[in-house]
């Protein structure tokens, strides 16, 4: 699983600070508010912002949790959800990367996790 693995180490160069720069947005980017309304579907909680940096709220346990995430056993509804941002036009990783450093390594684990 290359992909994987490449996400892995995506979000392994990150660090506190970077959650804390993307969550401390007034106004997100919306290619932020996709990837983290992403985040917010595989942790099976409501798609907004708002829920998004409650997520973040404390970044070294955020972190944690997209590393540890359980990604063999994600439910069809779960994955159905997903799948829909991830068709998304703006759902790429070079295309968010503009916005933020951490915006890109959670859009590039989004993506290996499904």
């Amino acid at each position: 699983m290359p992909i994987y693995e490449d996400a892995l180490k995506a979000l392994n160069t990150l660090n506190k600070n970077d959650i804390v720069e993307m969550k401390s947005y007034p106004t997100p980017p919306t290619e932020l508010v996709m990837i983290i309304s992403a985040v917010c579907v595989l942790f099976d909680t409501k798609e907004n912002w708002d829920e998004g940096k409650k997520l973040m709220n404390e970044p070294k346990k955020f972190l944690d949790s997209l590393v540890s995430y359980k990604k063999d056993n994600i439910p069809e509804k779960i994955l159905k959800k997903v799948k829909k941002y991830i068709k998304m036009e703006n759902f790429k990783p070079e295309i968010i990367a503009k916005k933020s450093k951490a915006g890109e390594s959670i859009c590039k684990w989004v993506i290996a996790i499904v």
